[in-house]
């Protein structure tokens, strides 16, 4: 079945482990950048989503976004504080 699944998924040049991470550090931004979520520390957020090395965590999401997790939410803190004024 994974064998079946990654060929399909090789037609599109990716495979059943980078879809599923890409989806986890999809969840982890949603949640970096939710206010409701603020309270959380960047190491719970990525623990909750099936990350335990916080520097792959880190890694991956500065490959996928950029920027470090902790500029991510930083950059959203002062989005959502000037949106509010």
């Amino acid at each position: 079945m994974l064998r079946y699944a990654n060929a399909l998924l090789g037609e599109q040049s990716t495979s059943i482990t980078r879809l599923i991470r890409t989806r986890r550090l999809v969840r982890c931004r949603i949640a970096l950048e939710d206010p409701l979520q603020g309270h959380r520390t960047i190491s719970d957020i990525a623990y909750g989503w099936g990350f335990s090395d916080m520097t792959h965590f880190g890694r991956s999401f500065k490959a996928m976004y950029g920027v470090s997790p902790q500029h991510y939410r930083s950059l959203h803190k002062n989005t959502r504080s000037g949106a509010q004024r």
